[in-house]
């Protein structure tokens, strides 16, 4: 994921700003969060910080899924005013790579850290 542009605010008498801020302008720039849905209830996987429009926000799982929502962690959600746009890509990882030692490494975080993670 990776921030493009956008304001918003979770409390309707603060200044909008940039989730992508880092720090945030104020506390009512809320972060967005990526869940899971699944069997009516949601759980939360991560929380997109500041920073994306500059090195993106990778989230890799370990299932499929087949809910998954972006959102604000709010309580009073009629508040929020604004909106964001992020750029985001879905792709399926590739079985792990061999290593010259026989472990295995899998892609794209050994690309990002441009070292072999131990497995």
């Amino acid at each position: 994921m990776k921030y493009v542009r956008g304001k918003w605010t979770s409390y309707p008498r603060a200044s909008a700003g940039s989730p992508d801020d880092v720090p945030p302008a104020n506390q009512y720039l809320l972060p967005v969060r990526v869940c899971e849905q699944r069997n009516g209830s949601l759980t939360e996987l991560a929380t997109i910080g500041g920073g994306t429009s500059f090195i993106p926000f990778e989230l890799v799982v370990d299932h499929d899924m087949a809910g998954v929502v972006l959102n604000m962690n709010d309580t009073s959600p009629r508040n929020n005013s604004g909106d964001v746009t992020y750029r985001v890509s879905i792709s399926h990882l590739r079985p792990p790579l061999p290593r010259p030692d026989g472990k295995t490494a899998s892609p794209p975080l050994d690309s990002l850290l441009g070292t072999w993670a131990d497995s």
